[in-house]
């Protein structure tokens, strides 16, 4: 809703500029607060490599999705860029087995299969939920000409659905376990984004928020319950690590999705045809998760 104020009564601009007070204010807070704990004595080193060609293929992947709309699929760039990116993937493996228990994901890590699996589902979530986000206030702004504010104000019952759900999946999880919230949520996010799919020019928004309700509620069920997995299931000392993968995934998928959603949007006859197609398709990315999380996220109960 800031944003959109921003948007429509000053700059868009300023949705930049106004994080610099409050990066100051927490770098300051954070400064004078957080104890040092810098260690005293350590052997361990930074993969330099890992990170350099990990980041290498995701700008790679992310510019041939953003350029295939201007140039096509068939494009020599766009096909460069996809072949740098499986390149650069196949390099950053190959550092990841060079440098053994100094790699950016340790082989005790890598080699865990239901971390690995609890990643894919992130990877896949964050895809459906950063473009879900994304796609609702074009058409609400776009399409059915509102505001910017009042298109952030749309969000809010998706957003509400988001906190209270999340805030009690901790709770959940301790009663039942893993294995049934990732199914649960995965299903409501399925039929939520089957549900926004069905959009066309005349659609009111009242009728989006059974759609909003069920996405943010999934949602909100599934992030904290795959962080609790995905931090349980390696050993302690790799914790911190597992929850900064699984951050990293996050980021990662919902860019990856944004730009693949993107792409289909762009080259649909419209605005509400694409995002009904890209929508389409998250739904089937949940289902996927959904079955990842029947069939390979633990069901064990543990403690937060």
């Amino acid at each position: 809703m800031l944003g959109g104020a921003l948007a429509d009564y000053a700059s868009w601009r300023w949705i930049f500029f106004i994080n610099l007070p409050i990066s100051a204010i927490a770098l300051y807070v954070c400064w004078k607060v957080i104890p040092d704990d810098s260690p005293e004595a350590c052997d361990e080193r930074i993969d330099y490599g890992g990170i350099v060609f990990l980041s290498l293929a995701l700008f790679a992947l992310l510019l041939a999705f953003d350029l295939v709309v201007d140039v096509g699929f068939k494009s020599p760039l766009v096909l460069g860029l996809i072949v740098a990116f499986f390149l650069f993937i196949g390099l950053f493996t190959l550092i990841e087995k060079m440098v053994g228990q100094r790699a950016l994901i340790p082989p005790d890590v890598a080699g865990n299969r239901r971390f690995i699996f609890a990643g894919i589902a992130t990877l896949l979530i964050s895809a459906l939920f950063f473009a879900g986000l994304f796609f609702i206030l074009q058409f609400l702004t776009n399409i059915r000409g509102v505001s910017a504010v009042r298109a952030g104000m749309g969000l809010i019952p998706m957003m509400l659905a988001f906190s209270v759900f999340g805030f009690f999946a901790g709770k959940v999880y301790d009663v039942i376990g893993a294995r049934k919230i990732v199914a649960v949520a995965t299903l409501l996010m399925a039929l939520g984004m089957y549900i926004l799919s069905h959009l066309h020019k005349d659609t009111q928004y009242i009728v989006l928020i059974p759609g909003f309700l069920l996405l943010g509620t999934g949602i909100g069920l599934f992030n904290s319950t795959i962080t609790t997995v995905a931090i349980t299931v390696v050993d302690t000392s790799r914790a911190s690590l597992a929850g900064a993968i699984i951050f990293m995934l996050q980021i990662a998928g919902g860019a990856v999705g944004l730009g693949l959603n993107t792409t289909i949007v762009a080259l649909a006859a419209d605005m509400p045809s694409g995002i009904d197609t890209a929508f389409t398709l998250n739904a089937c990315l949940a289902l996927s998760a959904f079955v990842i999380g029947v069939l390979f996220i633990s069901a064990e109960k543990k403690p937060r």
